[in-house]
């Protein structure tokens, strides 16, 4: 317990714990940026495919009701 005291009161092991906790933090943010800006990117990529999908659909009902 002494020894526990004694760092809980040593500056170095305080600063130690600081830029440790900074460090996973920075790095937490990091991973959840890249996560956002996969997700926005996999969203477009599916939009994208549903827009494309609607105009075919929307082009065969055009030609199926021209020739009919």
């Amino acid at each position: 317990m002494k020894a526990i005291a004694v760092e809980a009161h040593d500056e170095a092991a305080v600063g130690r714990r600081t830029e440790i906790a900074r460090q996973g933090f920075d790095k937490a943010l990091a991973n959840m940026r890249q996560l956002a800006k996969t997700a926005t990117e996999s969203q477009k990529q599916t939009i994208e495919i549903l827009r494309r999908r609607f105009e075919d659909g929307m082009a065969a009902m055009r030609n199926q009701g021209g020739s009919a």
